[in-house]
């Protein structure tokens, strides 16, 4: 019986000692968990290519003004940032040659002196719309690392229309793998990467695509850049601003402003000077609201 108590008291002490071993390992799991995103969700700031998702606009405007008038601001899910750049009439010329065309432009962050704003707008001929362009590859953008370390996309992957769908645009906030305004010639032109179109057409059996280099001159003051899209990132500075994200913490009514002012003059139905208005307002809710709150 002896010998029977000696075998479980030596099998006790053997347990115990697994257990103490078992505590004295690390985790692997966190050490995992910290080398990168987690699996799913990608990092959204190391990602150089992006597939737009052409979706029709929200009443982003109305949705401002109907919260600032009851002296509220708008919520951060109902505030729609790609359709607040896409409500307004803009002059993008039409491509003559070809169904659709690019336009881009690149210029100093007017609220990041250390960032840059690239601005790329889709633009269809007049006889046809976006429409086509629609399908999973519909707009796809790469960008070249050489000169790219980072590039984020205002408002995501999700880029409104024109009411009319002839007008796509968004803009990306990059940082440079190299400094692009300190290069000997300022004015030679800068290869960011590629922007390729792929559509099809009741007509045709085979898909068209088209690619358009991402070709531009750094601009460095947006007194510098075309009225047309300097509203559109005015637009999108004043959804920033309403939701409050970080990018902008240092910009604010006043200086969304300043920027939309200049090519609100140029105002065909109006909406432009009720933007103007909006921006306003939304200064004069903040400036008797303490603290901001968001549901």
């Amino acid at each position: 019986m002896r010998a029977g108590l000696r075998l479980i008291g030596l099998a006790l002490a053997l347990l115990v000692s697994g257990c103490d071993d078992d505590q004295k390992k690390p985790d692997p799991a966190p050490a995992q968990r910290a080398a990168g995103p987690a699996p799913g969700r990608p990092n959204q700031v190391e990602r150089r290519n992006f597939v737009w998702r052409l979706v029709p606009p929200t009443e982003a405007l109305e949705t401002v003004e109907q919260a600032l008038s009851h002296r509220e601001l708008p919520s951060r899910a109902t505030l729609d940032v790609a359709s607040l750049v896409a409500g307004f009439v803009y002059d993008v010329p039409a491509p003559r040659d070809a169904p659709y065309d690019v336009h881009t432009t690149l210029l100093r962050s007017p609220w990041n002196e250390s960032g840059w704003l690239l601005h790329v707008a889709v633009r269809s001929a007049d006889g046809s719309k976006l429409t086509n362009l629609t399908s999973d590859e519909g707009v796809a953008i790469e960008f070249d690392p050489t000169e790219v370390a980072r590039a984020r996309p205002i408002g995501g992957d999700r880029v409104a229309m024109s009411a009319d769908g002839k007008l796509a645009q968004t803009l990306y906030e990059l940082t440079p793998a190299r400094p692009w305004a300190q290069r000997r010639d300022a004015r030679a032109q800068i290869h960011l990467g590629t922007v390729q179109l792929h559509w099809r057409t009741a007509s045709a059996n085979e898909p068209s695509s088209l690619a358009r280099a991402i070709a531009v001159t750094a601009v460095d003051d947006v007194e510098k850049i075309d009225s047309e899209t300097r509203f559109a990132i005015a637009a999108a500075a004043f959804g920033l601003v309403l939701r409050g994200d970080r990018a902008v913490r240092d910009f604010d009514y006043s200086d969304v402003e300043m920027l939309a002012a200049p090519p609100a003059a140029r105002d065909p139905d109006g909406r432009r000077a009720r933007m103007l208005a909006a921006v306003r307002s939304a200064d004069h809710t903040v400036s008797g609201v303490p603290e901001r709150s968001r549901e």
